[in-house]
């Protein structure tokens, strides 16, 4: 049996084919939503760079006032002794 055989059904007793129809998937609508695909995937990257970007950022500025308030507080330790 041929696949476009298999792809005959027999619905009510007259026989519909499929076959055909999965065949004639025109290549813009693929193309079309491929794009699409790539335009969401574009804006979510680009999105999470950005919060990665403003992550880091935001841990530097922390990291660089725990420095600052530990040099002070060992400043004051230094000018009690």
């Amino acid at each position: 049996m041929g696949a476009q055989k298999s792809a005959d059904v027999f619905v009510a007793g007259e026989e519909a084919d499929i076959g055909g129809a999965l065949e004639q998937i025109p290549h813009q609508d693929v193309d079309r939503d491929l794009r699409l695909g790539a335009h969401v995937l574009e804006a979510f990257l680009e999105r999470l760079a950005a919060e990665l970007i403003e992550q880091a950022h935001g841990e530097l500025v922390e990291g660089a006032a725990r420095a600052a308030h530990v040099g002070s507080g060992a400043r004051q330790l230094a000018e009690k002794r």
